[in-house]
C-alpha cells in the first residue's frame, strides 16, 4: 500500500514511462489495447482527462476490430470510455457510451 499521495503520483510516472516505451514496440491490437487502457486510466488519477481521452478512444478502436471474438472487451472499453466522460462532467456523451456498454453486454453475456 503506498504511503503517501506522492508515492501513488510517482508510481503513476512510472508507469507511464513504461507504458510509452512498450506501445512503441508492440504490434498486437489487443495487448496494445491493454496497455493503453491501464495507461487512460492512470492519466485519468491524474485528472488529464483530454490525454485519457486519446488513450481510451484507441483502445476502443483497437478493440471494435476484435469484436466477434471478444465482444466483452469492447462493453469494458465503452464503459471506461462512458465513465470518463461522467467524470469530466461530460453526462450526455458518458451516458451514451454507457448505455451502448450495457447493450453490447446484454446481447453477448
Amino acid at each position: 500500500m503506498l504511503e503517501t499521495e506522492d508515492e501513488a503520483g510517482r508510481d503513476i510516472e512510472v508507469w507511464e514511462d513504461l507504458a510509452e516505451s512498450a506501445l512503441t514496440r508492440s504490434a498486437d491490437d489487443l495487448i496494445l489495447a491493454r496497455l493503453l487502457a491501464v495507461y487512460g486510466t492512470a492519466l485519468r488519477t491524474r485528472s488529464r482527462m483530454q490525454e485519457a481521452f486519446v488513450a481510451l478512444r484507441r483502445v476502443l478502436e483497437l478493440r471494435r476490430r476484435h469484436a466477434d471474438e471478444r465482444p466483452d472487451l469492447v462493453g469494458s472499453a465503452l464503459y471506461t470510455l462512458g465513465t470518463t466522460h461522467l467524470m469530466a462532467e461530460q453526462m450526455d456523451e458518458g451516458l451514451a457510451l454507457i448505455a451502448e456498454a450495457m447493450a453490447v453486454w446484454r446481447d453477448t453475456l
